[in-house]
């Protein structure tokens, strides 16, 4: 690992490497999700060696993106470390505090109690439009946060219906024009549709706090 991150520092220094100085976390987003498939797909073919590349290179992607972001003083990378640490001890008391002879279902059970306790102040579900999985398909998400404004009862212009096929072709072709343009398109409606959610989240807290003219 030692020797990892200083090959990294070397790519990232002053005569590193033009195109790794070039990447910003966003840009690596789509390197990080391809690795990850490529370990998948090497574990569905249960071919060790290929097993091992591909997990070296999802590595390097993370330990990158950590380096990455040191540089650009979001935090350091023993925080990463030290903040996976705790949250493993956390989860796992029946290892780490008194001993309880679990089975792997009550583990399951009780690592999401723990989640679940832990998010709970955190989580966005105090708002209205809070609580959509991001571990949901992009596009689900976005349908979810459609009825969740719709509920919240915010202005929301009525679309027109569309039929599948269009509805295929006009997808089809905002992705042929992301394409040509070097856009990752699910990357940047990831990030387009936080940002909305935040501003209509904004809008709904501001009639809220608007006085009632009845």
């Amino acid at each position: 690992m030692e020797r990892l991150w200083k090959i990294i520092e070397e790519l990232l220094g002053p005569n590193g490497c033009r195109w790794d100085l070039a990447q910003t976390l966003e840009t690596l987003q789509k390197h990080l999700i391809e690795e990850a498939h490529e370990v998948v797909e090497a574990i569905d073919e249960k071919a060790p060696e290929k097993i091992k590349e591909e997990l070296g290179d999802l590595l390097f992607v993370l330990v990158f993106m950590a380096k990455r972001a040191e540089k650009d003083g979001l935090f350091a990378f023993p925080e990463v470390i030290g903040a996976l640490c705790q949250k493993l001890v956390r989860r796992h008391p029946h290892v780490f505090g008194k001993k309880e002879n679990l089975t792997p279902e009550m583990v399951l059970e009780r690592w999401q109690q723990i989640k679940q306790e832990e998010k709970k102040a955190a989580l966005q579900a105090s708002s209205p439009l809070g609580g959509i999985p991001p571990t949901l398909p992009l596009l689900r998400q976005m349908q979810m946060a459609v009825k969740k404004i719709k509920k919240a009862g915010l202005d929301l212009s009525e679309a027109e219906k569309i039929s599948e096929q269009e509805l295929f072709e006009r997808i089809f072709a905002l992705v042929k024009r992301s394409e040509a343009s070097g856009i990752s398109l699910e990357d940047s409606l990831r990030r387009a549709l936080k940002a909305f959610l935040k501003e209509k989240d904004c809008e709904l807290k501001r009639s809220e706090q608007e006085p009632n003219q009845d």
